[in-house]
């Protein structure tokens, strides 16, 4: 069973905030649970890869072909990339972790051989470093960063839809 506990006020100034908790705490009470067992994903594509992989040798064997073997066609091909994935998969989380470190530093060590470090384009911008600044997110990676909207230091800046704002922004769901 689950259980829910809803804090109420008796002040007259927390009318509408007691109304809307007691209409959740009424509506929370239709909801129905179901327990499930959490099955790790992971793990039973592991097991399926290397049921498969056994599969693949047991032909190759039955052909008469040795698993080793050079030149075995498109099964020796087969089970080299189920190999390859069941070996990605068998990676630790902290390994994974590690790998994604290094891929990063390798990015950021490529962006500063090109000249985009994020201090050549501070300068480039005239900006110091901790100038305060909008940035654009997006479910899309291509579109998450492309608007970059740098704020003067103590400055009040206004930002809406409204044409007398400093930043104007348009689009769906912006009123």
């Amino acid at each position: 069973r689950s259980r829910m506990v809803a804090a109420v006020s008796p002040a007259a100034c927390n009318v509408d905030e007691t109304i809307s908790t007691l209409r959740f705490a009424s509506s929370v009470k239709k909801v129905k649970t179901s327990a499930s067992v959490n099955v790790d994903q992971r793990m039973g594509v592991v097991q399926h890869l290397q049921a498969e992989v056994r599969r693949l040798k047991a032909l190759l064997a039955a052909r008469g072909v040795e698993v080793d073997a050079l030149g075995a066609g498109s099964v020796q091909e087969e089970i080299a990339d189920r190999e390859r994935v069941l070996k990605t998969l068998r990676q630790s989380y902290t390994n994974q972790l590690e790998e994604a470190q290094l891929l990063a530093s390798a990015r950021q060590e490529a962006l500063n051989q090109q000249g985009l470090s994020s201090e050549d384009v501070d300068e480039v911008f005239g900006l110091e470093k901790n100038t305060p600044h909008l940035l654009n997110m997006s479910d899309d990676p291509v579109l998450s960063g492309c608007l970059v909207y740098f704020l003067p230091k103590g400055q009040l800046t206004k930002l809406g839809s409204h044409p007398e704002n400093q930043i104007v922004i348009k689009g769906l769901g912006i009123s």
